[in-house]
């Protein structure tokens, strides 16, 4: 029987308005059409969807939806400064979900672009990250959400948990690759997103380093360290704690 361990780094970087980076410092650079995102291509298709189904629609900035068929999700800030998501039930229109922050949030920010330069992002849009949500009521959620604006969009950790809301440091949006999302992570109490692990309150635990045949996958990861390497014989893995794995029955690849 062997132990795991995976190894706790630090990842600081430091952004001019004072928020970290909890990943790559550069980030990917895509135009950004905020239309209809079921493929329409004016904004009046956005303004008539919003007025169906959210009450003040028209005060409401950086506004989002997306249909997924059996739901509607609609993000946005309200007059007030403050990031409210709904989700509707799309046949009956019957709400499903609703949240409301209690603190203002941003939709101004310098981004780090590397080599000492930077660049002010003023958020257009707010919207969910292609269902990457962990929803179990309105005051405990995990959400991945992507601000859209200029030429530098990127994602942020959304943590709710007892009502308290709780904004995860920038990550970099990359819409080639299917973002690490583990809201359960080990005993309900921890959740992995991208290369961090977090508490469910939004607190970074520690951060990992992928390795080079890990293709940014957690569960790949994990499964490297734990089998001690690629080959014909692995073992099979238990976490035991947020850091680490019990190997046991040993298997032979064929």
């Amino acid at each position: 029987m062997k132990t795991f361990r995976l190894l706790a780094t630090s990842l600081l970087v430091a952004l001019s308005m004072g928020v970290s980076s909890c990943g790559d410092d550069e980030l990917e650079k895509e135009p950004i059409h905020i239309f209809d995102p079921n493929g329409n291509n004016g904004s009046s298709d956005l303004e008539k969807t919003y007025s169906q189904y959210i009450n003040d629609y028209e005060n409401i900035t950086c506004k989002r939806f997306e249909d997924k068929g059996d739901t509607i999700e609609f993000t946005g800030i309200t007059a007030k400064g403050y990031l409210m998501i709904n989700l509707f039930q799309y046949a009956t229109k019957t709400k499903v979900f609703d949240w409301t922050d209690n603190v203002k949030t941003d939709t101004i920010y310098q981004i780090h672009k590397g080599y000492g330069e930077y660049e002010e992002v003023r958020v257009k849009a707010i919207g969910l990250s292609h269902g990457k949500y962990h929803l179990k009521s309105n005051k405990d959620f995990i959400t991945l959400l992507d601000f859209y604006g200029g030429t530098s969009p990127f994602t942020r950790a959304l943590f709710v948990n007892g009502g308290q809301s709780k904004m995860a440091n920038i990550l970099p949006m990359d819409s080639w690759r299917v973002r690490t999302f583990i809201p359960n992570w080990y005993d309900n109490e921890f959740c992995f997103i991208h290369d961090c692990l977090y508490t469910l309150a939004g607190d970074t635990v520690y951060t990992i380093k992928y390795g080079e045949y890990d293709d940014n996958d957690i569960n790949m990861y994990g499964s490297r360290i734990a089998t001690n390497g690629y080959g014909s014989f692995q073992y099979r893995f238990e976490q035991v704690s947020a850091e680490e794995a019990i190997g046991a029955e040993l298997d032979i690849v064929k």
